[in-house]
This record gives structure tokens, C-alpha cells and sequence, in this order.
């Protein structure tokens, strides 16, 4: 780089911009990939619980009410 080419001078500033830029852009996929991942556990958990309510529930159907619901 010629320190006294103006040209150079803006090149360098723009390439320092947009590698910054890049890094952001890097940073801020990182952290949504985290997110995601965080949110396919957490909907696992919910899937989990919502099956074991529905299992429990099943324990407390009477015989009258499973007979009804069998038609």
C-alpha cells in the first residue's frame, strides 16, 4: 500500500468496513444457530411434558368415561 495514494487510503477504509460488517453478520449467525438449538430443545421438552400429562390423564379416566369415549 502507498500510504500517500489517496485511492489506497479509501480502499483500505472500505475493506476495513466491510470485513467488520462481516464479522457482525458471522457473529450475529452464530448466536441465532445458539438460539435455534436452544429453541428445538426447549420444544422438545414441551413435547415431552405435554406426552406425560396426556399419559397421566389417561390414569384418571374411569371406566364410564373410557367406555363413552370408545363410543
Amino acid at each position: 500500500m502507498d500510504w500517500t495514494c489517496a485511492e489506497c487510503e479509501r480502499l483500505w477504509r472500505e475493506y476495513d468496513i466491510a470485513a467488520e460488517y462481516e464479522l457482525i453478520i458471522e457473529r450475529n449467525a452464530a448466536i441465532e444457530s445458539g438460539l435455534e438449538i436452544i429453541l428445538r430443545k426447549a420444544a422438545k421438552r414441551s413435547e415431552g411434558y405435554r406426552k406425560a400429562i396426556q399419559d397421566h390423564d389417561a390414569t384418571h379416566a374411569t371406566p364410564a368415561a373410557v367406555a363413552r369415549a370408545n363410543g
